[in-house]
Formats: C-alpha cells, structure tokens, sequence
C-alpha cells in the first residue's frame, strides 16, 4: 500500500490521501486537505461537491437512509458532472497516476473511491 497519495481533479490539487484501506471494489484513506484546494473556478465547484458529500453523510448519520436517498435523488443531478468526471486521479509517491471514480467525502475526514 502506498504511504500516501495526492488527490487531483485534472491538474487542480486537493490534497493528500494516507490510504488506509486499498481494495476492490472501494478503497478509503484519510484525506487533508490542501490550502488552495477551494481556489479557482475548479475549486469552487469542488467545494459545492464537498460540501454536498459532508451533508449527505450527515443526513445518513442523523436522519436515516430513506432521508438519504430523497436527498442525493435531489441534489445529485446538479453534481453529474463532477462525479462522473474523469478527471478524478491520485497521483503516488513515485509520481504515477491512478485514475479513480466515485470519490466521496465524509465528515471524519476519509475519502472514500473506486
């Protein structure tokens, strides 16, 4: 397993990844954030995705599953193109680059992807 990874959206940095569960299908780490990740047009619409992430996991933890879904069936559209960006990456130590799908972000501080 990696000692770490830097997570990009293209060639927009968002952090570092101490991965702590690397596997199929899902892999998770902990995920810190860079100073400038919210910087730039790219940035903000990946805050918006942020920030969608952390109020999805606090519905899930807080209200339940049903809440949940109506809440990502709602807001998820608007995101489509975020999410499903092929542009998700993490870049390893030695500098190559994994692409990754799916990337989700919780409120402990893990990124979950695929």
């Amino acid at each position: 397993m990696p000692a770490r990874y830097v997570l990009f959206f293209g060639d927009h940095e968002l952090g570092t990844v101490e991965p702590s569960e690397v596997g199929f299908p899902n892999s998770a780490g902990k995920l810190t954030l860079a100073r400038e990740a919210w910087e730039g047009p790219t940035g903000g619409r990946l805050r918006e995705y942020f920030d969608y992430c952390l109020e999805a996991d606090q519905i899930f933890l807080e209200e339940g599953e049903e809440p949940w879904q109506d809440f990502i069936a709602e807001r998820e559209p608007d995101l489509a193109g975020v999410i499903d960006s092929e542009a998700w990456r993490l870049v390893k130590e030695d500098g190559t680059s994994e692409p990754i799908t799916a990337p989700l972000f919780y409120l402990d501080g893990t990124l979950g992807w695929r």
